[in-house]
């Protein structure tokens, strides 16, 4: 598989279980267990254009070099009609903005935790760094507190990554409140083309309640994992990419408005 095919399919599914690493972490088994969540999203908007993911943008003049700041903090989003949804985001965006180095870079990122009463980490998901910049739960940010991540991306490490918070007992949490993010590294010679249409998705799901806030966990999300009402992708609903015909994929894409990437369909929702 050549690493265009790669990036598409990790890409389009990178954050389809976003509770990853520890969906059952924290909480405790109470009465209801014994009935699945209900529905209870409220009605979203779709069909919007597909909307690219934020950047991270790269602070250093130096060659090889990537420093940028993130912070997580609380976010409303107008994502219901009439209503303001609290989401915490980094850098205000849900999801998490698009970091993109390429192999040899050095990394810095300060990393700012604006959480409200809990640590955080940032986990820097299958990618070859130290241990002690992994952001493990053993390594907390404490609330107002900022630390500096610091790494060499290694010859080889070229693929699709996403970074998330790991702190004890609440990774979950974090995760389904929108801390979440793509991080791409590219080889530093790419034999692709430069034209070809490259896009990173972020499929995830959300769960309201009524009122449009978001909803807490179940008893049954900490026996099997939390999974949400709605499939969002890049933050939206459904949402409609339109290519140019000049656009070129190299997968035989339609080139009208369609919820679909190079063959990949998004599932209506029922």
């Amino acid at each position: 598989m050549d690493r265009r095919s790669f990036l598409g399919l990790t890409s389009g599914a990178l954050l389809a279980g976003c509770g990853g690493d520890s969906g059952m972490h924290g909480g405790s088994m109470g009465a209801g267990m014994a009935t699945l969540p209900l529905n209870t999203t409220p009605p979203l908007p779709e069909g919007a254009p597909l909307r690219p993911l934020a950047r991270l943008a790269n602070a250093s003049a130096l060659p090889g070099v990537f420093e940028a700041a993130l912070a997580a903090a609380p976010v409303e989003l107008p994502l219901v009609p009439g209503t303001r949804t609290t989401f915490w985001g980094y850098n205000g965006s849900v999801p998490g903005p698009l970091i993109e180095a390429h192999e040899g870079d050095r990394v810095r990122i300060d990393f700012t935790n604006a959480l409200p009463g809990q640590d955080s980490t940032v986990h820097w998901h299958g990618m070859p760094v130290p241990a002690a910049q992994d952001g493990n739960p053993m390594d907390p940010v404490a609330p107002g507190a900022t630390r500096r991540y610091e790494f060499t991306l290694p010859p080889g490490s070229a693929a699709s990554y996403w970074y998330h918070p790991h702190p004890h007992q609440v990774t979950h949490e974090q995760v389904f409140r929108g801390l979440a993010g793509v991080f791409l590294v590219k080889p530093r010679i790419d034999p692709l083309p430069a034209d070809l249409l490259d896009l990173a998705l972020v499929i995830s799901d959300l769960r309201l309640d009524a009122g449009g806030r978001i909803a807490p966990n179940t008893g049954m999300d900490y026996v099997f994992g939390r999974e949400g009402d709605v499939l969002l992708v890049n933050g939206d609903r459904r949402p409609l990419l339109t290519r140019r015909q000049d656009d070129r994929t190299g997968c035989g894409c339609s080139t009208q408005p369609t919820p679909a990437i190079c063959g990949w369909h998004l599932a209506p929702q029922r």
